[in-house]
């Protein structure tokens, strides 16, 4: 009983820890972010990241940062994070592409467009599928959802050539087969996420369904912290749903969207990567990934940088206190 407990205290903070900033910054605007360098900060951790973990695919400080596995991908090195996770490292770093994508788009600078490159074939070559799905599906967000017809076509363009161009030169390797393997049922690891899919449908439905009955019991979260897990459902949102019920997947999920709406509609890189990374956690357990949901919830403030000095830009959910502020 006092595991339970305790696994339920553990989970609770930390999806508070995620939920209360993202009601903030989606329910705020806030007149001093424009001052708020957060891209610049995101990218440099982002380069220290990728050097991080170029050293380690080097088989360099491999004593010294943990959680790196060389044991699935035949001695080559699938990096960890400073965080001490590989799972951490590539999901951030995909988000921070999508930054620094927006941040070439409104600005054109030269640089912004070599860090994006630099940080989406980090991705690539990181051995992540989840991190690869976020550029994907992100990628094809924007391709989708971009207000500029005369954009979405000279997007679409490039893409498909670099596509074919990418096709040809990481055809037969294994981060092409690692990548194209997230679609094969056999391939390592999936076969167990699936299994892990059902079995959370079955402990979903065998508890209160409408408010969860296995708050924290199912998460890396509670394993980490407390020693208290029983597994893992490898889904965020199959773990909100055995958590804290339909009713708190509903509001977390809701909050994820207004955090994505919150973001300037001409952001349209902002917010095509935040709904690929929600889009990835339906298959992905990232939800509870402290680095990747940090970078997240951050999206509107790095929009209100961008947007620069017109507050006009930015056409989230205002608060009436700061409309009121912004009318005077």
């Amino acid at each position: 009983m006092f595991k339970e407990f305790t696994a339920a205290w553990i989970y609770a903070l930390v999806m508070l820890l995620f939920a209360v900033p993202m009601w903030f910054f989606s329910s705020n605007y806030i007149e001093t972010a424009r001052n708020i360098n957060v891209p610049f900060w995101l990218g440099a951790a982002g380069v220290v990241s990728v050097t991080a973990a170029t050293a380690q695919q080097a088989q360099l400080l491999l004593d010294v940062l943990p959680g790196s596995d060389m044991a699935s991908l035949g001695g080559l090195v699938r990096p960890s994070s400073l965080s001490g996770s590989f799972l951490h490292y590539p999901l951030f770093i995909s988000l921070v592409f999508f930054v620094f994508a927006q941040l070439w788009s409104s600005r054109r600078r030269a640089v912004y467009g070599l860090l994006a490159a630099a940080f989406a074939v980090a991705v690539v070559v990181s051995f992540s599928r989840s991190g690869a799905m976020i550029l994907i599906l992100g990628i094809a967000a924007f391709a989708v959802t971009s207000r500029n017809v005369s954009q979405r076509a000279r997007f679409l363009f490039v893409g498909i050539s670099l596509t074919m161009v990418l096709s040809l030169i990481m055809r037969d390797t294994i981060y092409a087969a690692r990548i194209t393997s997230s679609l094969d049922l056999e391939a390592g690891g999936n076969a167990g996420r699936v299994t892990g899919w059902l079995n959370a449908l079955e402990l979903w439905a065998d508890s209160p369904m409408i408010i969860g009955g296995y708050t924290g019991m199912y998460t890396n979260i509670t394993q980490n912290f407390g020693d208290s897990s029983l597994g893992v459902v490898e889904s965020g949102i199959l773990q909100q749903l055995i958590s804290v019920g339909l009713i708190g997947a509903v509001l977390y999920y809701a909050l994820m969207t207004a955090t994505i709406m919150a973001v300037d509609k001409r952001h349209a890189w902002l917010r095509a990567g935040m709904l690929g990374a929600l889009l990835e956690t339906f298959v992905y357990q990232s939800v509870e990934v402290v680095p990747f949901m940090i970078t997240f919830l951050l999206m509107p403030v790095v929009s209100m940088h961008i947007a620069g000095d017109d507050p006009g830009h930015w056409k989230g959910m205002v608060a009436p206190a700061a409309r009121k502020f912004r009318e005077r």
